[in-house]
């Protein structure tokens, strides 16, 4: 499994399994797709096409957080900290483990996605992605190294 390093601002950021950032980026693009509840984004529209660009898996080997080349300012921090906070309240309804059923129901046009998700996964590995995703945008997160770490038994 490949690794990449995410980062936001002065070098900052965190290690994680790419499969993992394209599990999350499938919550944020499901998420994005409902326009209307985050119209406070500058521009929606190149968030959708990114987000679709990693969920299919066209950004393996180069996965990284474009973010700061879409956000025009504050305003589209905070709307990003609202959506990955609601995704959060909404995995929090689920049980412990993610069905097989819920990964194979995303969308992607990887030609491993289904037989990579083969089995139960434990909702903390995406929890813990958006709490850093989050701590990264409210400038609270200092490591410059971190592994998010992947626990899949």
């Amino acid at each position: 499994m490949a690794e990449t390093k995410i980062d936001y601002k002065e070098k900052k950021g965190f290690w994680v399994v790419e499969d993992l950032m394209e599990l999350a980026f499938q919550y944020i693009y499901n998420e994005l797709k409902q326009k209307d509840t985050y119209d406070n984004f500058s521009d929606i529209e190149k968030l959708l096409l990114d987000s679709n660009l990693i969920i299919n898996g066209r950004c393996r080997g180069y996965l990284t957080l474009s973010w700061r080349r879409f956000f025009t300012g504050e305003q589209d921090e905070l709307e990003m900290i609202r959506l990955l906070e609601n995704i959060i309240v909404k995995l929090h309804t689920k049980e412990e483990m993610i069905s097989v059923e819920e990964l194979h129901s995303f969308s992607s046009e990887s030609e491993d996605w289904k037989s990579f998700w083969d089995k139960p996964f434990p909702k903390e590995n995406l929890l813990n992605v958006f709490n850093a995703l989050i701590k990264m945008l409210k400038d609270e997160w200092e490591s410059t190294n971190h592994d998010i770490g992947f626990k899949w038994d």
